[in-house]
């Protein structure tokens, strides 16, 4: 099976624990969601403007949270493949990105050397962190 869609080179690479599902992120400023029994896109996530470098699924994989040099993180519905919310405000573009572990509340950003920790309900990082 040959997965083709993406117009500049793909990055990142990550599968559901099922091996249903792969999320891919590229160069070219999206992020695909494959089916993997047919090897169909099941959503491209196109709000970025620069290169993906960084994906993720939250516990359930109904979520995914990417990171580009384009110094926003965004947070995907799978289902539906909508940009759900904005992480702005990177100084430069973003590395790397995570949830917590056991909710998809709260997420981490990388960007040079800044570690954010935002509360992903109100869209803004969090004042203190207990």
């Amino acid at each position: 099976m040959i997965l083709e869609g993406h117009t500049d080179a793909p990055r990142r690479l990550v599968l559901t624990r099922d091996a249903s599902r792969l999320l891919s992120t590229s160069d070219d400023g999206t992020a695909r969601l494959w089916n993997l029994d047919d090897g169909s896109t099941r959503h491209e996530l196109r709000w970025h403007v620069a290169e993906i470098r960084f994906a993720t699924f939250n516990d359930d994989e109904s979520l995914v949270l990417t990171g580009s040099i384009d110094r926003t993180a965004r947070l995907w519905d799978t289902r539906s493949g909508a940009s759900l919310v904005t992480f702005p405000g990177h100084h430069r573009g973003v590395t790397g990105v995570a949830f917590f572990p056991g909710t998809s509340d709260t997420i981490v950003t990388v960007s040079r050397n800044q570690l954010r920790i935002w509360d992903a309900r109100r869209s803004r990082e969090f004042e203190g962190f207990h």
